[in-house]
C-alpha cells in the first residue's frame, strides 16, 4: 500500500503528463570578469505545470513538494480578456528535475512524455556532477545533443491517417 507521499507523487505525475512540460531551455548568457565579457550558452532543465488561476492550490502543492516558483501569465488576461488568466509552477533545479523525470519515465501510464522524461533524466544525471562550472567543447556538443533530442521528442507528430 502506498503511503501519503507516494500517493501524492502518483497524482502529481498525472498532472504533469496532462498539463505539464518537461524540457531543456537553451539560453544565451554573458558574464563580465576583469573587464572582459564572456558569452556562453546555458542548457537549463525545466519542469512546469499550468493551471487556471482557480487551480492555484494544485500549483501550491507542487511548490511545497518540489520547490520552484509560481507565476501569473499576465499576457492571457491582457490579450484575451474573456479567458481566465493562468498560473504556472516552474522548477529548474537539475536535481529536482531529474527526480521528477525519473518518476515520470518509471510510471505505468503510456505517454509520449515518458520519452521526454527519459531524455531529461539522462541530461540531469549527466549535468549534476558538473555543477555550474564552464563546459568543455565536448560537453557543449553533448548538451546541444540533449537539447536537440528533447526538442524533437516534444514536437507533436500527427498520426498518419488510416487508408481504408
Amino acid at each position: 500500500m502506498l503511503d501519503r507521499k507516494q500517493a501524492m507523487d502518483k497524482e502529481m505525475i498525472g498532472f504533469i503528463l496532462a498539463d505539464g512540460c518537461l524540457t531543456i531551455v537553451k539560453g544565451k548568457a554573458r558574464r563580465k570578469y576583469k573587464d572582459k565579457v564572456y558569452h556562453y550558452l546555458l542548457y537549463t532543465p525545466k519542469v512546469n505545470v499550468t493551471q487556471r488561476v482557480d487551480g492555484e492550490a494544485i500549483l501550491d502543492a507542487f511548490k511545497k513538494r518540489f520547490g520552484g516558483y509560481i507565476s501569473l501569465n499576465a499576457s492571457i488576461a491582457r490579450d484575451r480578456p474573456t479567458q481566465k488568466p493562468i498560473k504556472y509552477w516552474v522548477v529548474s533545479n537539475a536535481k529536482i528535475c531529474g527526480e521528477i523525470a525519473k518518476m515520470i519515465y518509471e510510471c505505468d501510464l503510456p505517454s509520449p512524455k515518458k520519452a521526454v522524461a527519459k531524455i531529461l533524466y539522462d541530461y540531469c544525471a549527466w549535468k549534476l556532477p558538473m555543477g555550474s562550472r564552464r563546459m568543455t567543447e565536448e560537453e557543449k556538443v553533448k548538451a546541444e545533443a540533449f537539447w536537440q533530442a528533447i526538442r524533437a521528442a516534444n514536437t507533436f507528430k500527427s498520426m498518419p491517417s488510416k487508408v481504408v
